[in-house]
């Protein structure tokens, strides 16, 4: 791009402005000041990368072959990355998921709390269907008593941007309304990112049937 255009650039911002320095080969304490404005830098990237698309090689010849090669680069590294983000929230949500069995099994209903969503759902494999306050309100009262969460297995999780699936099987042993229960079952948890914190707002399990005898 001929100088005369870049050079009526912001530095800071990317805005046009006429505030330039003398030579583009000049020290840098030639710049005058930004406009003010103060833009993300981002915008400042499309004329910088026209800039540099007009800039000789050492050979004289345009540097076109050079953007194709970085911007192939990027496009080979980005969906690297996003699998290495999303291996990354897997293992936190199912650390999460993990905190939240031994939360049920100790009773714990201030861990309970922290973990749940204010709009949380529960649907327990009897079909019965709780909110936070119930759910909290049945540890409290001893409506729901966990002996043991054990033999977990078959653990997924999906994640899709701020949201995540995970499910898994395992072996629970619990008092529920006064009778007791000895299940293997299969249970869907979602998550959600809300303020920068993962946070449980569904759960159901679902009784695996024994085989025939």
């Amino acid at each position: 791009m001929p100088y005369s255009e870049a050079r009526r650039w912001c530095r800071k911002c990317g805005c046009p402005t006429r505030q330039f320095r003398d030579s583009i080969d000049g020290p840098r304490s030639k710049w005058t000041k930004s406009c003010g404005i103060g833009r993300p830098a981002q915008a400042q990237w499309p004329r910088l990368m026209m800039w540099v698309a007009s800039l000789p090689s050492p050979k004289g010849q345009p540097m076109r072959r050079t953007l194709l090669a970085v911007a192939a680069l990027l496009a080979l590294m980005l969906p690297t990355m996003g699998r290495a983000d999303d291996s990354d929230t897997e293992k936190q949500v199912a650390t999460l998921a993990k905190q939240f069995r031994e939360a049920m099994v100790k009773g714990d209903t201030q861990s309970l709390d922290s973990i749940q969503a204010d709009d949380w759902i529960g649907i327990n494999p009897s079909g019965d269907v709780a909110d936070k306050a119930k759910n909290l309100k049945n540890f409290k009262d001893g409506t729901v008593d966990f002996e043991s969460i054990d033999d977990l297995s078959e653990v997924k999780v999906r994640v899709y941007g701020d949201a995540a699936v995970m499910t898994s099987r395992y072996h629970v042993k619990v008092k529920y309304k006064g009778e007791k229960m000895d299940n293997h079952i299969r249970v869907t948890e979602v998550y959600a990112k809300q303020g920068g914190k993962w946070r449980s707002v569904s759960r159901q399990g679902t009784r695996i049937a024994e085989p025939p005898k």
